[in-house]
């Protein structure tokens, strides 16, 4: 079952921190071999007083490696 979505705004959330210059290994979904297939998914989140708040709290819990 299916659901209506109507973006009304989009955000590029990046973590904050640097990404590091080592090489990182790849996360188990991501190493599996038999996966053929894009995951896509959407995060939707209750309407919040300050934006800019739940946005900085997104960026302190994303993973630095993800550029």
């Amino acid at each position: 079952m299916g659901s209506l979505v109507n973006v009304k705004e989009a955000t590029v959330i990046t973590p904050s921190d640097q990404t590091p210059s080592s090489v990182l290994s790849l996360s188990a979904l991501d190493s599996q071999l038999f996966l053929r297939f894009t995951i896509e998914y959407l995060l939707v989140y209750s309407p919040v007083s300050d934006p800019v708040s739940l946005s900085d709290r997104l960026k302190c819990i994303r993973p630095p490696h993800v550029p």
